[in-house]
């Protein structure tokens, strides 16, 4: 894990050059290809930017608070963005399916 924290000098540039996010308004992200260096930088900066407001936003509030996830119909997608946003939060988390469960019987 890293715990290192970004360059409070490029986050402030970040913060400043908002006008490069509409650069991004539609573009897919398919591969790295699709991207100069500098806009890899600039998306690596802004995921490190947001996780440090998100940890400030939520901190240990939810630490030790189970939840479940009770699906009538499987759901990968919805599954994994439940289980990582409950994680992010500090959550933890348990999964029931219709066919690991009496739900629905």
């Amino acid at each position: 894990k890293n715990d290192s924290k970004p360059d409070k000098r490029r986050l402030v540039n970040i913060q400043k050059e908002g006008h490069k996010r509409d650069g991004f308004k539609g573009k897919k992200f398919l591969t790295l290809k699709d991207f100069t260096p500098e806009e890899i930088t600039y998306m690596l900066d802004l995921a490190a930017e947001f996780k440090d407001k998100k940890k400030k936003v939520f901190g240990d509030k939810y630490r030790g608070i189970e939840c479940s996830a009770d699906f009538e119909k499987t759901s990968t997608r919805t599954r994994c963005a439940f289980e990582v946003a409950a994680h992010d939060m500090g959550m933890g988390t348990t999964y029931l399916d219709p066919t690991g469960s009496q739900i629905g019987k």
